[in-house]
């Protein structure tokens, strides 16, 4: 499959694919976000390496109101490791259409070099760790989302089933909880996602 043939499928089949809000200096991204809530199309351009302007076209799905934000993505700090880089980045929208529709914040991020394919209920997690080993590639793990971590954390435990404690997921707005036996050595994770 050719390189524009796989683009595509991943722009047509999958929901949502994360992405940095700063591309390289002169790159853009394209990002695309849909849930119960709201659906998004997001474009922007990086002049640099530390800052992206763009364009974002929201559809709010429980106000039943479409929005379109120019936006301003601004990299205030970068720390990089051997095997990860944390930003922090200054974001600010406002909308043409409504000068009082607005907003802006610091957003923080913590990357590993992973990729997050999703389509409906399933997440396809691509990570990447350097090492001197040989290559070997393989897919593995269950994530299973769920509605209320503590109640499935309680009653996996009254069925004796070894559970981690509950603790935040690397991913924003998430808690999860690792099983630890009972899973036939398939790493397995429950996630709840708190929006």
């Amino acid at each position: 499959m050719g390189m524009l043939n796989k683009i595509l499928f991943l722009i047509l089949f999958i929901g949502h694919v994360e992405a940095r809000p700063i591309s390289y200096s002169g790159g853009s991204t394209m990002m695309t976000m849909s849930n119960n809530m709201k659906e998004s199309i997001y474009y922007h351009y990086s002049p640099t390496y530390k800052y992206s302007v763009g364009i974002e076209s929201v559809k709010d799905k429980f106000l039943d109101k479409d929005y379109l934000y120019l936006r301003l993505t601004y990299l205030l700090n970068r720390k990089n490791t051997k095997n990860s880089q944390r930003n922090l980045y200054f974001q600010s929208a406002i909308s043409p259409n409504n000068l009082n529709d607005n907003f802006y914040g610091i957003h923080g991020d913590w990357e590993t070099r992973r990729l997050f394919f999703r389509l409906n209920q399933t997440t396809i997690e691509v990570i990447e760790q350097e090492d001197n080993l040989p290559p070997n590639d393989k897919m593995w793990g269950l994530a299973w989302d769920v509605k209320n971590i503590e109640k499935a954390h309680q009653r996996l435990e009254d069925a004796g089933v070894e559970v981690t404690p509950i603790q935040k997921g690397i991913k924003e707005k998430t808690l999860v909880a690792t099983v630890k036996s009972h899973t036939h050595n398939v790493p397995t994770l429950f996630i709840q996602h708190l929006d």
